[in-house]
């Protein structure tokens, strides 16, 4: 089954973006992403790609489960009339899942919201960066209901390409924010975003106006080697 068969099953599903206009951030201190290790390679068979391996800790689904509970019950006004949407997110990838029968399969119990989760990151976590690459995020990540999770990020070929292509594809990217929130959205109303960062946008040199409070791991610099990043390595956004 290709993509666009598994984009047909959830029409209602899609990605979201979280910006200063349309959402009201709110730290979550239940809510964390902690790295671990990530290490980056450079792949050639035949075409450049790379791919960027992590270990980190997140909260675990079940917690995720109940932080989307309680966000649904303190949110009566988004609730209301049932017409509202809950929107799961790790590092950028924030796909917003309407009220309606793929919500209760999220809600139904730890394995379906990674079972759902692992596949909507498979569907929509698929970014073209350039005329050469393109970006899968995240892949198959959430394998347990654990804090330990396995994240992964592909730079994909799409032409004949060149190392100094991928560098730049690479570093166009810019970085991968250690991130986990819940939002809820609903019509005329900013989306609530719950996260593990701040209660604030930060305007920051060389990403722009981004969410801030986290750690990142910073791509801009990458020179095309094999690289185990460090903690001491991470970017900070205030």
């Amino acid at each position: 089954m290709n993509l666009k068969s598994l984009q047909r099953r959830f029409p209602r599903i899609q990605p979201i973006e979280i910006t200063p206009g349309n959402t009201e951030l709110i730290h979550d201190d239940r809510l964390f992403c902690e790295f671990d290790v990530t290490q980056i390679q450079p792949l050639n068979a035949g075409n450049w790609a790379a791919q960027v391996v992590g270990a980190m800790d997140f909260a675990r689904p079940t917690q995720m489960l109940a932080v989307i509970s309680d966000v649904i019950e303190s949110n009566p006004d988004y609730t209301a009339g049932d017409n509202y949407g809950i929107v799961v997110s790790y590092e950028r990838f924030h796909i917003e899942i309407p009220f309606g029968p793929d919500l209760d399969e999220l809600r139904s119990s730890p394995d379906d919201y990674i079972n759902l989760m692992n596949l909507l990151c498979l569907i929509y976590y698929e970014i073209r960066l350039d005329a050469y690459f393109r970006l899968d995020g995240l892949g198959r990540f959430l394998r347990e209901d654990e804090e330990k999770q396995l994240p992964d990020w592909a730079f994909m070929p799409m032409a004949d390409n060149t190392l100094e292509l991928l560098i730049n594809a690479v570093r166009g990217r810019q970085y991968i924010p250690l991130q986990q929130g819940i939002g809820i959205t609903s019509p005329g109303k900013p989306m609530k975003f719950y996260t593990s960062g701040a209660a604030h946008f930060t305007d920051h040199p060389g990403l722009g106006t981004v969410p801030g409070g986290m750690r990142f791991i910073d791509l801009s610099t990458w020179d095309g080697e094999f690289h185990n990043y460090t903690e001491d390595e991470l970017g900070t956004i205030e």
